[in-house]
């Protein structure tokens, strides 16, 4: 009976440590996923902000045109 418990105690013990490491390799591969998630989001704002800013020029151009 006491040999039983200490090798389902074993089993137990190996599965929890599995379970750990799936859980650690999961919150990495999670991680480095919102890390691309994040950097593709600031380039699109790089690029919107961008393209404002010419925008924005582009108006400032022709409202000056249109005064003269």
């Amino acid at each position: 009976m006491l040999l039983e418990q200490v090798e389902m105690n074993r089993r137990r013990e190996t599965e929890l440590q599995k379970l750990q490491r799936e859980l650690e390799d999961a919150q990495s591969q999670n991680e480095a996923q919102l890390m691309t998630f994040r950097k593709k989001h600031q380039e699109a704002v790089n690029q919107l902000t961008e393209q404002m800013d010419q925008l924005l020029k582009l108006k400032q151009k022709y409202a000056r045109q249109i005064l003269l």
